[in-house]
């Protein structure tokens, strides 16, 4: 049987509605999701995926001995997504999880499922990326998390003697 140039284009436009509508419904399930216990506006699994992403970006063994995740940044995080506009936090918890599953295409797995050093390899290639807006998209997030790593105490600690303002007091 030959298949028709008729019958290719609405086999495409099937194809691309039934696509589009699962993305829109995957999408979706992102949405306003509630928050975990003990979190103010982040749902557990964003929760985790911050914690993997600040312990990839600061891991273990540097100087200040503290990790980004034993520096709690995920707790950090939801307090900033808490404080934001409702609508703000909605889309910047979403763009969570666009981070979360990048990687399933090229690693089968979730960055916050990946083992350290890949997630420290991820990062690197995410915020040296050529595409603009993804580097963008990993800087503003890892701003907002050095924001809570310099808040922490033992990393005060660490920095006030470099500043003459008296930083961390």
């Amino acid at each position: 049987m030959a298949l028709t140039r008729r019958q290719l284009l609405a086999a495409t436009a099937a194809t691309t509605a039934v696509s589009t509508g699962a993305l829109g419904a995957h999408i979706w399930t992102w949405y306003n999701r509630a928050p975990g216990e003990g979190l103010y506006a982040l749902a557990p699994e964003e929760h985790t995926f911050i914690q993997r992403l600040a312990e990839a970006w600061m891991p273990p063994g540097g100087e200040p001995a503290i990790s980004g995740a034993e520096a709690q940044l995920g707790d950090y995080f939801d307090g900033v997504i808490a404080a934001m506009a409702p609508e703000q936090g909605r889309l910047l918890r979403m763009l969570l999880h666009v981070l979360d599953e990048e990687t399933l295409p090229t690693h089968l797995a979730r960055f916050s499922s990946l083992p350290l050093p890949t997630r420290t390899e991820v990062l690197a290639g995410w915020l040296s990326s050529p595409w603009f807006l993804q580097r963008q998209a990993v800087s503003a997030v890892m701003a907002l998390l050095s924001f809570g790593y310099t808040e922490h105490p033992a990393v005060a600690a660490h920095l006030q003697p470099h500043f003459r303002c008296g930083f961390g007091r």
